[in-house]
């Protein structure tokens, strides 16, 4: 819920949009440039601005080249110019910025993935207090997954929904329930989330044909997904990925590990027994989802989500427009205060500490194939954490295998 009698915040005749994004065509990067496109488009002054950090510090790239020519309202600016009118948007990978430039200006801190942001809020552990009671400090989350870590930080006061959209999509197309090839099962994965469950699926099921997603353009994409009679995601879901709803909307059926935001049913809408836990993939139990859906699936079953995603496009307008509005007038939101459950930086890491501290006495006792899955699990989690990654590489060593492995 927006806090909007805030009685310093700034409140603007008229407003303009500075979006902070980086050049790198990738999820979040795209959802910027689809709120820059979006704003645009409904008559407010928005741009594009990337930045480079260096040194604590973010500065202006010269570079004025629109990374989403198919985004084509929207406008790149190089000049990181500020004043009481401007609401410069970061996405959380830049959340400890938030502060330098709050008493300039509004700031919007769009969380489109909450792991990048926990390693950026631990750059401001220290100032937490001021940060949460910022009256120019507002909160956007893509998925409820980030919501909800919001509200754990205390951040639940000054937060609004804006989601993104799978593009090109009037209409989803109908679920395929039969195979679409003679031979074998044909599914799809992303081989940049969860590599080492999806290496332990392959090894249990070896018949199936696999094909990755990557370095494909977007016509390739939904051509492979289409098909394709599965498609399988074995990650961490630090936010509301793509792929997955890029799979729907190309009538793929779905199955996403309960994690992250996958343990958010409400924002995907799929079947109850396409989500599966990590125990499902290590024992086999996985398995036994797919091969009932090719058999016994039901098409209607499916448009729940299908729906949820052919309708993405305009709810995102009617978000950029609550945000807008919010700026330009007193006018109040509302929405739900969800229960407050304040936390510590060190409360949230608590349990990667305690899978480390496990991994370390297992690798001691020379267990290395139990240490070896505790250090993948931590890094599931938390892919920065370089201390597990070197330990799992000396693991490896241990059994011989090369440094693939580590994918």
């Amino acid at each position: 819920m927006l806090a909007s009698n805030s009685p310093n915040i700034f409140r603007l005749d008229t407003v303009k949009f500075l979006i902070a994004a980086i050049t790198v065509r990738s999820g979040g990067p795209e959802a910027l440039h689809q709120l820059a496109h979006t704003l645009t488009k409904l008559g407010i002054d928005s741009s594009i601005i990337y930045l480079l950090e260096a040194n604590s510090k973010l500065t202006a790239s010269k570079f004025n080249e629109n990374q989403y020519p198919e985004y084509d309202q929207t406008r790149i600016t190089t000049q990181l110019s500020i004043d009481a009118n401007t609401v410069l948007v970061l996405p959380e990978i830049w959340a400890n910025h938030a502060l330098t430039f709050a008493d300039s200006c509004n700031v919007l801190v769009w969380w489109l993935s909450v792991d990048n942001g926990l390693l950026s809020l631990g750059n401001i552990a220290h100032t937490l207090d001021k940060y949460r009671s910022h009256p120019q400090i507002i909160h956007a989350y893509q998925s409820s997954y980030a919501r909800d870590f919001l509200n754990s930080l205390g951040l639940n006061q000054n937060n609004l929904p804006l989601s993104d959209f799978t593009k090109d999509v009037t209409e989803a197309s109908p679920i395929k329930t039969k195979k679409q090839q003679k031979g074998s099962i044909r599914i799809c994965l992303n081989p940049s989330k969860g590599a080492w469950l999806a290496s332990i699926f392959k090894q249990q099921h070896p018949d199936a044909i696999y094909t990755k997603i990557t370095g494909m353009s977007d016509d390739q994409v939904n051509k492979t997904l289409f098909e394709s009679d599965f498609y399988i995601d074995f990650g961490h879901f630090p936010g509301k990925d793509r792929l997955p709803r890029e799979a729907i909307k190309a009538g793929t059926r779905v199955f996403l590990r309960s994690c992250g935001d996958g343990s958010h049913p409400s924002d995907w809408l799929l079947p109850e027994h396409c989500y599966f836990s990590l125990e499902d993939c290590l024992s086999g139990a996985l398995w036994a989802s797919p091969l009932n859906e090719l058999n016994n699936g039901n098409k209607k079953s499916w448009l729940p989500a299908q729906n949820k995603i052919a309708a993405e496009k305009k709810e995102f307008e009617k978000q950029c427009t609550n945000i807008a509005n919010f700026f330009l007038s007193s006018r109040q939101f509302e929405q739900p205060i969800l229960p407050f459950k304040p936390i510590t930086l060190t409360d949230r890491y608590h349990g990667l500490q305690e899978l480390f501290r496990s991994a370390r006495v297992l690798e001691k006792a020379e267990d290395w194939t139990q240490a070896e899955r505790l250090y993948r699990q931590l890094l599931d989690q938390a892919p920065a954490h370089g201390a597990a990654r070197l330990q799992l590489a000396k693991v490896l060593h241990r059994q011989g295998l090369d440094g693939e492995a580590l994918t």
